[in-house]
């Protein structure tokens, strides 16, 4: 169907679909936005108003109205200051946003009501999407931005040039200044990855909401957090009864879903049905009241399940019902005694060195049973073992019959994320509890080092002395590498079979220990070498990270094929050695072709 004649049955209808789903009508006028040059920005008529961009539109728009978008590539930045407008995709398309790399901003919001549903949005170099009660920009203006709806987007590539602390990247980022001024958000079904640079870098950031609910977003490939609940204006203000509610959250450097600074007396932040995976910690409540982390599926993270770390603030935290699996530390309290603190009828799966449970701050402070837990006063119903999920190898993490997660909850349901709760995840729907996705990680050996470090710094843990190059990926233990000095170091690894590997992200994380800073890598170059090659190749880009803890990721070009990378260390922040905790890698077989998004 014709898109003149589409928008004149829809607008006589009033129908609109989004990705193939009727959406009711409302009370407004609809306007039709597409990319073909025949479409002339100064038609607007009375049944059809037909506009070449979205920022024509969202001038014309008033409230009640709704957006209709064709296919196509939008290199804009749409600044939206009407109240009650919706934008949507046009049945079966999904219209881009593109900010080439140059434009700071996709949609720029400062209304109430808003909808974005059914857009990707990439290349921009702060937001992806950004409500604010503050508006910037060439339009001016303060409004509160509640009722607003975020869904079913895709949102990548948000990227900072700058690599200073402070200067933050966001995918959808919803922040209100004054208090009660975002209310009921609903950001669901969007899919958020390789956001990243500047100081910190957020899939999904949310600041000063009230009953916001944060349900079914996929978040992988973000440099900070999948997910972060904050209020950053001080305690005792308005951030109060927020759901956090099934996510998959993966492969995010520092960790899945966090809360920050959420202080209000009323507050109460639930987390609950998520899964958190495969980055240096699941899940992180710190400065908060009454976080309460339910029913969750916490898996293979780096280094802890679940931290809690500022006991000054930190009050009545609620860790129940969850599977933490497979980390060095399943729960860490990391300064002191937390006042209030439940934690009980959790399943925890010892994972690799030290492999405790549970971590108070101190070394003397691991339990690496349950009944040393119990000794403490946690974990009177909590139970330790292998959780038996269906078929990680194939993203299924149910617990299979015979788990011990299974009927062991407080409510008598199975331990962990339900997959009633955690389907139909992402901008399409696609994943769930079942259906995890595989983001390619490559195995990965060391082939060689330039050098070991003869006196490194003090050991995370006791259980873990060594600062061997073969330490840096080895799974059986929290693993290092810290090289003699820094400009010109480096380490080799081989990566499995004889066929080489399309290689697409790599990540390498690093750690707070003694002198943190000083021991961060800056610029990074990384070399590859196929298959009966004698020579390496350089990449053609230098990767460089910011001066903070504990990541930083990087996306490949196009066309990097490799059987053996090389990581080569240029320099850091001035002091006399490197710290690398953690070097993951990312592709397929080269023969199978580059993998498609992941969405």
């Amino acid at each position: 169907m014709s898109l003149a004649l589409w928008a004149v049955l829809a607008s006589l209808l009033g129908v609109v679909r989004v990705g193939g789903q009727v959406v009711e009508p409302t009370e407004g006028r609809t306007h039709y936005v597409a990319a073909d040059p025949n479409a002339v920005e100064a038609n607007s008529g009375a049944r059809v108003r037909l506009w070449q961009t979205l920022q024509k539109a969202a001038d014309a728009a008033r409230p009640g109205d709704t957006v209709v978008v064709e296919a196509g590539v939008y290199p804009e930045t749409v600044y939206v200051r009407v109240d009650d407008v919706r934008f949507v995709a046009a049945q079966g398309a999904r219209p881009v946003l593109d900010g080439q790399g140059e434009r700071e901003c996709g949609f720029d919001i400062c209304a109430r009501g808003v909808t974005i549903s059914g857009f990707e949005v990439r290349n921009y170099t702060a937001n992806g999407i950004r409500l604010s009660d503050s508006a910037r920009g060439p339009q001016e203006r303060r409004s509160p931005i509640d009722d607003a709806v975020i869904e079913f987007n895709h949102v990548h590539d948000i990227m900072s040039v700058e690599h200073e602390r402070g200067t933050h990247v966001f995918g959808i980022h919803a922040r209100a200044n004054s208090p009660e001024n975002a209310k009921r958000l609903a950001i669901r079904s969007n899919t958020v990855h390789d956001v990243r640079g500047g100081g910190e870098s957020f899939g999904i950031f949310v600041s000063g909401a009230e009953d916001c609910v944060i349900r079914r977003n996929l978040c992988y490939f973000n440099d900070k957090a999948g997910i972060r609940l904050t209020d950053y204006r001080g305690p005792r203000q308005n951030c109060e009864r927020n759901l956090i509610e099934g996510n998959i959250c993966i492969c995010n450097c520092t960790v899945g879903i966090e809360t920050n600074s959420v202080m209000a007396p009323a507050s109460q932040t639930t987390i609950r049905h998520n899964f958190c995976g495969w980055g240096n910690v699941g899940m992180n409540p710190k400065h908060c009241i009454n976080a309460h982390l339910i029913h969750n599926t916490i898996c293979g993270n780096l280094e802890t399940g679940v931290i809690v770390n500022a006991p000054d603030f930190d009050v009545r935290p609620a860790v129940k019902n969850n599977i933490l699996a497979g980390q060095p530390v399943g729960f860490h309290e990391a300064a002191g005694i937390v006042e209030g603190l439940v934690l009980d009828w959790n399943l925890y799966q010892p994972g690799v060195l030290p492999g405790c449970l549970f971590w108070q701050r101190h070394w003397d402070g691991m339990c690496f049973t349950v009944d040393e837990m119990r000794a403490k006063g946690w974990e009177a119903n909590g139970r330790a073992g292998d959780p038996l999920f269906v078929a990680p190898d194939r993203g299924d993490y149910r617990p299979q019959e015979g788990s011990p997660a299974r009927g062991a909850a407080e409510d008598g349901t199975d331990l962990g994320a339900s997959r009633d709760v955690l389907t139909r995840v992402g901008a399409e729907g696609a994943w769930g509890l079942d259906r995890i996705p595989d983001l390619g990680e490559i195995p990965l050996s060391v082939k060689a080092v330039s050098s070991v470090s003869a006196d490194p710094p003090g050991p995370y843990f006791p259980q873990n002395p060594g600062y061997g190059g073969e330490q840096a990926v080895d799974r059986s233990r929290i693993t290092y590498w810290c090289p003699d000095g820094v400009e010109g170091e480096w380490i080799a690894f081989d990566l499995p079979g004889e066929e080489p590997y399309l290689l697409d992200h790599f990540i390498v994380l690093k750690r707070w220990v003694r002198d943190y800073q000083r021991m961060l890598y800056k610029d990074l170059r990384l070399w590859v070498r196929g298959p009966g090659e004698a020579g390496w190749q350089a990449v053609p880009a230098t990767f460089t990270a910011y001066p903070w803890f504990s990541g930083s990721i990087f996306a490949l070009p196009p066309g990097v094929r490799a059987s053996e990378v090389k990581l080569e260390i240029l320099d850091n922040f001035g002091g006399e050695t490197v710290h690398v905790f953690e070097f993951m890698l990312f592709g397929r077989p080269a023969a199978e072709g580059p993998r498609g998004p992941i969405r």
